[in-house]
């Protein structure tokens, strides 16, 4: 996932994902952990991330939660800034 790194610099990629008007979930790598972050604290589209060490029932509880229609407003780890 780092060598896509550059595709996911640019918001081109979550502006057309966000066109579809469905919920996004972003599923991290420890790599991009930082980067998932940044565009969930920017970008309102994006309803949550999965993160690698969260587990099958931490991962299955989020899903659940926004298929119920409650917002996920914790993240982990770091972000990035601009």
């Amino acid at each position: 996932s780092v060598s896509f790194l550059r595709l996911f610099l640019e918001k081109d990629w979550i502006d057309y994902l966000a066109s579809t008007d469905m919920g996004i979930v972003l599923v991290s790598d420890r790599n991009m952990q930082s980067l998932a972050n940044y565009w969930r604290k920017h970008n309102s589209a994006i309803s949550a991330v999965i993160y690698n060490d969260d587990g099958l029932d931490v991962a299955n509880e989020k899903i659940r939660q926004l298929f119920i229609g409650r917002y996920l407003s914790f993240t982990g780890g770091n972000t990035l800034t601009q």
